[in-house]
C-alpha cells in the first residue's frame, strides 16, 4: 500500500497504468522467486521429507529480507513534487464541470486555478483540437469519508473489484484441494506456479496496454474483461475440472483476471478521485474485498465438506461444483457492477 500510494503520487498520470502494473508484477512474481530459493537453498534430498527442510533458516532469511526492505524504504521511499496538475478531459463538453469547481472547498479551488484557465482557453475549440487531459475536476477534489461513502460510483467500483478478487482468492487457496478432488494432484507443481507467473507477466503488459490505448479503450472495459475471465474460468471449472488441460486453462484465466483487476482498479481509483486520498479510498476497497473473501472462502469450505466423507476427503466433480457455482455468481455480479459503472461514466461524458 505504501509503495503503491507513493509511486502513484510521484509519477505523472499518463504513467499510472504502467506504475501499478509493474508494482503488481513484482508483487505477483516474488512468491515464485522465494519458492525457488526455498526448494534449492533450504531443502536437501526428498522435498516431501520435512527432516530435509531447513524451515527455521528460511524464516530467518525472510525476517532479514523484511528488515532490509524496511531500511531501504526509510531511506528512499518519499514523495517528490513532480509539479503535476490533474486536468479535465476536454475531449468532451466541459460546461458541466464548471459548477463542480464552485462547489469544491477553498484548497481545491486554489489547486484548480490552472485547470479553470485551461477550460476557458479550450472551451471554444473543436473536439479534434482540444487538449486531451486526465480526469474530472469534481473527482480531483478531496472528499471526506462521508462524501466518498455516499458516492455510488465508488461503491460500484468497490463491489466490482471485490466480487472479482474473491474468485482469485478462493481459487488460489484451494487449487491443490480441487486438483486432489479430481485426481490431478500429481500436477500440483505445474498448477501452483501458473497463477503467479501469469499474473506477473500480464500485470506489466496490461499496465502498458491501458496507458497506450487510454484514449481509445476505457480502463473500465479492461476491468470488465478481467471479470469475464474470472467468470468464464469458473464455468469451465464447473464443467470440466477433471480434465488437466481444462484445469490449466482455468488457472491461466484466473491468473489473467487477478493481473487485470489488481493492475487496473487501483489506477481507476486514482483517476476517479483525488490521489491524496488514494490510500484511504483503496484501503477501504481492499477491506471490503477481504471481508467478502473471508465469507465466501468459508462458504466454499462448507460446500466442500457437505460432500466429503467422515475423514473430510471428497473425490469427484460433485465436490467442487457447489463452490464453482458460488464463484460463477460472484463473477457475474462483478461484471454487472462494472458495466453499470462504465455506462454511468459514459453518460456523464
Amino acid at each position: 500500500m505504501v509503495a503503491l500510494n507513493t509511486n502513484l503520487i510521484n509519477f505523472d498520470s499518463k504513467h499510472s497504468g504502467k506504475i501499478v502494473g509493474f508494482l503488481n508484477a513484482f508483487f505477483a512474481g516474488s512468491p515464485s522467486i522465494y519458492s525457488v530459493i526455498y526448494y534449492n537453498g533450504f531443502t536437501h534430498g526428498d522435498i516431501t521429507d520435512t527432516s530435509n527442510q531447513d524451515f527455521p533458516g528460511f524464516m530467518i532469511m525472510l525476517a532479514i529480507s523484511f528488515a532490509v526492505a524496511d531500511i531501504l524504504c526509510i531511506i528512499f521511499l518519499r514523495i517528490y513534487d513532480n509539479g503535476e496538475i490533474t486536468y479535465v478531459n476536454l475531449n468532451d463538453d466541459v460546461s458541466h464541470y464548471t459548477p463542480n469547481i464552485k462547489n469544491a472547498d477553498e484548497s481545491s479551488i486554489a489547486d484548480d486555478e490552472e485547470t479553470r484557465h485551461l477550460i476557458q482557453k479550450n472551451a471554444g475549440r473543436s473536439s479534434s483540437n482540444r487538449v486531451d487531459l486526465q480526469a474530472n475536476v469534481s473527482d480531483n477534489r478531496k472528499m471526506t469519508i462521508k462524501e466518498i461513502l455516499k458516492d455510488y460510483n465508488y461503491h460500484l467500483l468497490v463491489y466490482s473489484f471485490a466480487f472479482a478478487s474473491v474468485i482469485g482468492l478462493v481459487f488460489a487457496n484451494n487449487t491443490t484441494l480441487i486438483s486432489k478432488s479430481v485426481h490431478l494432484n500429481s500436477h500440483d507443481n505445474v498448477l501452483t506456479i501458473i497463477i503467479p507467473v501469469t499474473n506477473a507477466i500480464l500485470s506489466a503488459g496490461v499496465g502498458l496496454f491501458s496507458d497506450f490505448f487510454k484514449a481509445k479503450i476505457s480502463r473500465m472495459w479492461i476491468v470488465v474483461f478481467g471479470c469475464l475471465a474470472f467468470t468464464g474460468a469458473q464455468v469451465l471449472l464447473y464443467l470440466q475440472a477433471d480434465s488437466f488441460i481444462a484445469l490449466v486453462f482455468v488457472t491461466v484465466l484466473v491468473g489473467a483476471g487477478i493481473a487485470i483487476i489488481w493492475s487496473i482498479c487501483p489506477t481507476i481509483m486514482k483517476e476517479m478521485y483525488n490521489v491524496g486520498n488514494f490510500g484511504r479510498n483503496w484501503g477501504m476497497c481492499i477491506l471490503v474485498a477481504a471481508l467478502l473473501g473471508a465469507g465466501l472462502q468459508a462458504v466454499f469450505g462448507a460446500l466442500y465438506d457437505s460432500k466429503a466423507s467422515g475423514d473430510h476427503q471428497c473425490y469427484g466433480m460433485s465436490c467442487i461444483r457447489g463452490g464453482a457455482a458460488m464463484l460463477i455468481a460472484s463473477g457475474g455480479l462483478s461484471v454487472v457492477f462494472g458495466l453499470i459503472l462504465q455506462f454511468i461514466r459514459r453518460v456523464r461524458r
